[in-house]
């Protein structure tokens, strides 16, 4: 019920009351204009620029609400809760640097007994990277305040920045055990223990996580989960859609689209690439040289950075490939979205989904009339604000749309891009540089940790002692995740010794000693993606698993793409016989390389422009349909694409 109050005319305390009553009834706007008044007549209230503060930021007027923070904070040192407001407008802003200098401008009588005060600190300095100082932080406010989940919950994420697995998945089993209903809270508990190949726990692990999943979407709760963790484990399509929705309810949460953007008649269609990873990244590696293959003539891309600045070739590449670099780094959700409304974007393309430092909730705005996902998240957003899920025929058949909430727009061939120009160091040097031996058949597995299954490792381990000349080149994680490993081989009847760990080195050197490995084996059921078209630009033969997920069709379609489909199976059985049948015969090895050196300049996996024009056709597509008043539909991979 709304509290009726006079209107108080020419008196700043008045104000200030009546400014009070409007901040419990949830009247922000209103509660900012009697604050504006009040500072405006008093400026050294230091109590009204706090509550000014309070008011700004539930407008989502996060600038106003670091300024009148600041001002409250300067005037009345003692009141922490103005510096933390001012540095949580920051946090939000990206604006980590200065977040850290605003939470001091409170004494250190105030700040140092406050919990909050070391949660937000240590958030700050995770931001920026600083994880020893952050896991400090942290640690001192779960000393202040034991009962508070969301502090395990930093603490977690620090320490995980910090390739602290075990310790990490420590962290987030304190948050189930105080809110037991935390999806996120389970899905890392499940992350963190597969980085550190720490199994045991994992069937209890998916059935708490799957469970928490069914609760949180049952009951229609607007909660935060982590739908990446579920692409390296084994889980549903159905599971995933669960997941996801939560995820884009969370994202959502209070938001009013944005009024669309006028737009001239005719000219070209304007593009929108969002992104934090326009620089030496995995993305930018395969997306290039499609960029660099746009046709200006009918497309206008426009790049949305809020990724750091590398100073690399890579990023530079990225820069010249558009024609225009938009720089949102200190940047909220809402800035980000107006700056692309701005921009009058027709396609807007997230490329991030639920990966790290992801800004899809800005797509919740719709700064864009169709909105898409593609490339960085292998599986569904759940989020009725994005129109499209950028696939193939294999990734993404038709068949599986029940599973997407996106319609579903298929490339011909492969969703995945290549660059043509990648290049590969010049030599590898000898096995024995990288501690294989000469004379050993090396089975390479350059996906992470994390993609490694105990159901999987099975397999493997069949291939080894089926294989006694074999060793596997297993890609660097953690010494404890390498200690699990060959704790785990041991355990299935294999010398330990014959996991080798390759470190991580750059691109080009990683691509040339593919060339050193005979055969790799792939993951399921999260295929590898870079890993796999970087070891097929090698000339390095590849064996795969197909299955439901889009994550574990991934290797199909790429295999696919290079004409080298009969590699892939459709059960572990059918896997194992292929990986064998390649490892027993050096000739038929030698003809897949020769093979992968003709498909570099012949096959479509490697075709940037015959790429560039079949997602061009599919924007204008999308576009038409938008423009004739239909809604998004699943638009089939044409016959006879773009050669």
């Amino acid at each position: 019920m709304r509290i009726q109050t006079p209107h108080p005319a020419g008196d700043p305390r008045a104000w200030l009351l009546r400014a009070r009553v409007h901040l419990q009834q949830g009247r922000w706007r209103d509660a900012a204009a009697d604050l504006e008044r009040t500072v405006g007549a008093q400026t050294r209230l230091a109590p009204a620029w706090a509550a000014l503060a309070t008011a700004r930021y539930r407008m989502g007027d996060l600038a106003g609400s670091v300024e009148a923070a600041r001002r409250a904070a300067e005037l009345d040192p003692d009141d922490l809760g103005a510096a933390l407001q001012a540095g949580m407008s920051l946090l939000k802003m990206n604006r980590a640097q200065e977040a850290l200098q605003v939470f001091d401008l409170c004494t250190p009588q105030a700040r140092e007994t406050s919990a909050p005060y070391h949660l937000y600190r240590g958030e700050a300095e995770l931001a920026l990277g600083l994880h020893r100082e952050a896991t400090r932080s942290l640690l001192r406010a779960a000393a202040l305040a034991p009962a508070d989940a969301d502090i395990y919950l930093s603490l977690g994420y620090a320490l995980r920045a910090a390739g602290m697995h075990a310790e990490a998945a420590e962290c987030f089993r304190t948050v189930v055990a105080l809110k037991p209903d935390s999806v996120i809270g389970h899905a890392f508990v499940a992350h963190d223990h597969q980085y550190a190949a720490h199994w045991a726990p994992l069937q209890d692990n998916m059935q708490r996580l799957l469970q928490a999943i069914e609760r949180t979407d049952a009951a229609g709760l607007a909660t935060f989960t982590a739908p990446f963790v579920l692409v390296g484990l084994p889980h549903t399509p159905r599971h995933m859609l669960m997941a996801a929705r939560a995820s884009a309810r969370f994202s959502a949460a209070g938001v009013t689209p944005m009024p669309a953007a006028p737009r001239p008649v005719g000219g070209k269609l304007r593009i929108g690439y969002l992104s934090s990873d326009f620089h030496h990244h995995a993305t930018s590696m395969l997306m290039v040289e499609v960029l660099e293959q746009r046709d200006p003539s009918a497309f206008d891309v426009t790049l949305f950075s809020h990724g750091r600045d590398d100073g690399s070739p890579l990023r530079a590449r990225m820069a010249a490939a558009c024609e225009r670099f938009v720089d949102l780094r200190e940047c909220s959700l809402v800035q980000t979205a107006q700056a692309i409304r701005d921009q009058g974007i027709d396609i807007l393309v997230d490329l991030k989904g639920y990966t790290g430092n992801t800004r899809m909730g800005a797509l919740a705005w719709r700064p864009a009339p169709v909105q898409a996902s593609w490339l960085g998240f292998p599986g569904t957003t759940g989020a009725d604000w994005i129109d499209y899920v950028i696939g193939d025929p294999t990734v993404t058949p038709l068949a599986h749309g029940d599973y997407y909430s996106e319609k579903i727009a298929q490339l011909p061939v492969c969703y995945q891009p290549n660059d043509r120009c990648r290049p590969i160091a010049g030599a590898a040097g000898r096995r024995a540089d990288w501690g294989l031996p000469e004379d050993a058949l090396v089975l390479a597995s350059f996906n992470q940790v994390y993609k490694i299954v105990p159901d999987w490792f099975d397999l493997w381990a069949r291939l080894l002692r089926e294989l006694p000349q074999a060793v596997l080149w297993q890609l660097a994680g953690s010494d404890t995740a390498h200690a699990n490993l060959r704790h785990e081989l041991a355990g299935r009847g294999v010398d330990p010794a014959r996991l080798l760990i390759a470190p991580q080195v750059a691109a080009d050197a990683h691509l040339a000693r593919a060339k050193l490995a005979d055969v790799f084996i792939d993951t399921f059921p999260c295929n590898g993606h870079t890993t796999v078209s970087d070891a097929l630009w090698a000339g390095l033969p590849v064996v795969t698993r197909c299955g439901e997920s889009f994550a574990s069709r991934v290797g199909a379609s790429l295999l696919r793409a290079v004409d080298l489909g009969e590699w892939v199976a459709d059960d572990d059985e059918g896997y194992v016989q292929r990986a064998l049948r390649l490892a027993r015969d050096p000739g038929l090895r030698a003809e897949l390389r020769a093979h992968l050196a003709r498909a570099r300049n012949a096959a479509p996996l490697f075709d940037s422009r015959r790429f560039a024009r079949d997602l061009e056709a599919l924007y204008q597509r999308m576009w038409q349909r938008h423009e004739a008043g239909l809604k998004p539909q699943h638009l089939a991979a044409l016959a006879g694409a773009a050669s």
